[in-house]
């Protein structure tokens, strides 16, 4: 019951900030067309990219785990070189039609698609960050 990485080349080495953008959908299709929609993006961002399998959906649904398809994991990069703006234009854009949208619960909504929320236990700068395996100590867990 994995997620599927469509982005991942710099997982080890990425300095995390704490904070992830969720892209909404509830089916697989929703899942399968943001990653084919946002892979652009997420790799000129250099952000690792998760996508829900079916096997995550089916376990979200059964949950009653609010819908987060796409986990796109914001890196210090982001927040130091004040790229937040550009990268949620560029988002936006990609997922222009896209027609999957709804509410994330615990989550900001930055878009009626597009969500942000912190993950940590411990409160960082997210401009430093910390390391994958730092942040890997200090995740607070699913919801």
């Amino acid at each position: 019951m994995n997620w599927k990485y469509i982005y991942i080349d710099n997982r080890e080495e990425m300095i995390m900030s704490g904070w992830k953008l969720y892209v909404y959908g509830e089916t697989p299709e929703a899942a399968n067309l943001s990653a084919r929609l946002i892979l652009n993006t997420v790799k000129r961002y250099n952000l690792t990219t998760k996508i829900a399998t079916k096997d995550i959906i089916k376990r979200n649904k059964n949950k009653n785990i609010p819908w987060g398809i796409a986990v796109i994991y914001l890196t210090e990069v982001i927040f130091r070189d004040k790229l937040f703006l550009s990268l949620i234009g560029d988002l936006t854009e990609d997922l222009e039609d896209y027609n999957y949208s709804g509410r994330i619960k615990g989550a900001k909504r930055i878009t009626d698609k597009i969500y942000l929320r912190y993950d940590l236990i411990k409160k960082i700068n997210p401009r430093i960050g910390i390391s994958y395996n730092e942040y890997t100590i200090f995740y607070k867990g699913e919801y």
